[in-house]
């Protein structure tokens, strides 16, 4: 079975069409083909059920076709947007590691913590190698 045929009898299942009818549609055959370029066949079926019912519309078929057609966009979108949230949590740590250093140098040039302890603190409390570089940085670019 392809990936084409396994979505049509999903499909068909879901919203009572014709799978027959699906893949014999050069144009869902097309959109098929290029959703599967970034989504696996499941994820297709998902995609086109979590728009809803096909109620109110005259041609139920165009309207799987045309869900299919725009599933690969709104991936990529929604990619792209986690891609940004994982890229802005990585700034925010890397701002919470020199501002850690910062404030830890602040307190070693107050004599109120130990060079040592500051060091101490910053290996316990950052797991991560880049990270705990950059609030290393800090500390030591503070106190010279």
């Amino acid at each position: 079975m392809t990936d084409a045929e396994y979505v049509a009898i999903k499909l068909a299942d879901d919203y009572g069409l014709d799978p027959v009818a699906l893949v014999g549609a050069s144009a869902f055959l097309a959109a098929v083909r290029q959703a599967r370029e970034m989504m696996s066949a499941d994820e297709i079926v998902a995609g086109v059920c979590a728009k809803g019912p096909l109620t109110g519309l005259d041609n139920a078929y165009g309207g799987v076709i045309a869900r299919i057609r725009r599933l690969p966009e709104e991936n990529a979108l929604r990619q792209r947007i986690v891609g940004d949230k994982v890229e802005a949590a990585r700034w925010r740590a890397v701002d919470n590691a020199a501002r850690m250093g910062e404030g830890l140098a602040d307190l070693v040039a107050t004599g109120q913590l130990y060079p040592d302890e500051a060091e101490a603190s910053i290996e316990g409390a950052i797991a991560d190698e880049d990270l705990r570089a950059i609030a290393f940085d800090a500390l030591r670019g503070m106190r010279a």
